[in-house]
């Protein structure tokens, strides 16, 4: 049995979804142009599952013996006659938990799992590439399929110019503080690149209000004054 929504809208979204990854030919199908497809096939982006709840019970108020499509009607949350009966719901008294749990792989090996939160932070690595993966696990147990790659470089030879400016403390929570010579500015990119923040600055130290980013990672990139650019990662977690 399958439960979905129907909608006609042209823009916006037409339901909630959660943080994925999507749970391949499960919670992230949408019917598009006569036929059913995984959102990821339809927008790499796309890579998350539908918030939808039903409700099967056996009061029967009639026998259906063909399932019709639900034709557009006004005050679509008024109770519908015929194929299905629809009732608001209460809210659930309890604490609520979550429905997803992750697991994290690196180069093929999981390393972590059961984690609740979004934030993963690998300690300790020697010099090497590193390539990472993610699954989520229902609450029956079932995992996902592991999301695509994403390989990062570790080297912890010094770099005498990167190692004369700070940027403190990683992970974040409300404020960075950023200390060395010679800044003439520092910007603030996400893990999209997207420039967040830009900051012009004389000073040879500067607190950033972090307060209002979202958790996840930053790039800290200063520029001097002679041209030479630094660049370091930060992890905002609050």
């Amino acid at each position: 049995m399958w439960f979905g929504i129907r909608c006609n809208t042209t823009t916006g979204y037409p339901a909630g979804c959660d943080a994925g990854p999507a749970l391949i030919g499960k919670g992230d199908l949408m019917y598009m142009d006569g036929a059913w497809d995984d959102l990821v096939n339809l927008a790499s982006t796309l890579n998350f599952n539908w918030c939808l709840k039903g409700l099967v019970t056996n009061q029967v108020k009639g026998t259906v013996k063909e399932l019709v499509t639900l034709q557009d009607k006004a005050n679509r949350n008024q109770k519908i006659k015929g194929l299905l009966d629809v009732h608001p719901l209460p809210m659930a008294t309890k604490a609520a938990t979550p429905a997803y749990t992750y697991n994290v792989y690196r180069n093929g090996a999981k390393i972590a799992e059961g984690l609740s939160e979004m934030i993963y932070i690998d300690n300790n690595l020697e010099n090497g590439t590193y390539c990472y993966t993610v699954s989520s696990t229902c609450e029956n147990g079932v995992e996902s399929v592991q999301s695509e790659e994403a390989c990062e470089t570790v080297s912890t030879g010094i770099d005498e110019t990167a190692s004369a400016y700070e940027v403190f403390p990683n992970p974040a929570n409300n404020s960075v503080s950023i200390k060395g010579s010679n800044i003439e500015s520092i910007a603030v990119y996400n893990i999209l690149g997207q420039k967040i923040d830009h900051i012009v600055s004389a000073e040879e130290s500067y607190i950033i209000n972090t307060s209002a980013y979202a958790n996840g990672v930053y790039i800290f990139r200063i520029l001097t004054n002679d041209g030479q650019t630094v660049a370091k990662r930060i992890v905002i977690a609050h």
